[in-house]
């Protein structure tokens, strides 16, 4: 299948993803990536903090989020989330942005995967099939303990809920630069 056939067949296919649609901070890349002949995305994310029960043996996609959340979030909304599921054990989580984006050879890997590192430190090439994928991706990451049954760290969730935020701006800020970058 020549690139351009897949591109469009992944381009057309229905979003499969928990949330249905792209994040409104990450659309911009995602248009100007897809624009460029040689490249595609195929999944991502512009970053999220998310609350989650105590894991048990679930894979990552099996996982079931108490809240999600693309943007900001305020320590009252965390508070709340974490107030409505007492006698559960709670983590809260930051994850940055992350990209897959299928390329037409690898020299436009190379290429992209060149602009992206200036930006996303720790970006590499995730697959080298026939149409390689490179792994777009933040760096940073918080995973915490939030509450124990009835136990609330509520000093620790003021301050994630700080920290989690400045990473998030970052990384949005980083998005921007890569936008650009990608231009």
């Amino acid at each position: 299948m020549s690139f351009q056939h897949y591109k469009k067949t992944v381009l057309t296919r229905q979003d499969k993803s928990n949330k249905g649609s792209i994040d409104e901070p990450i659309k911009e890349l995602i248009d100007t990536i897809n624009r460029k002949p040689d490249y595609c995305t195929t999944s991502s994310c512009s970053g999220r903090i998310v609350v989650f029960p105590e894991r048990t043996n679930e894979k990552k996609n099996e996982m079931k989020f108490t809240f999600v959340s693309h943007n900001k979030v305020s320590v009252e909304q965390i508070t709340a989330v974490i107030k409505k599921h007492t006698n559960t054990t709670l983590w809260f989580r930051y994850e940055p942005a992350i990209l897959h984006v299928a390329c037409s050879s690898l020299e436009a890997a190379e290429k992209l995967l060149y602009v992206a590192r200036q930006v996303f430190k720790h970006s590499g090439i995730l697959s080298l099939g026939k149409h390689p994928v490179l792994e777009i991706r933040g760096s940073e990451f918080i995973e915490a303990l939030v509450q124990i049954e009835k136990k609330t760290m509520q000093e620790t969730v003021n301050h994630l809920c700080i920290a989690a935020n400045n990473k998030l701006q970052r990384t949005h800020e980083q998005i921007e630069k890569l936008k650009i970058k990608s231009n």
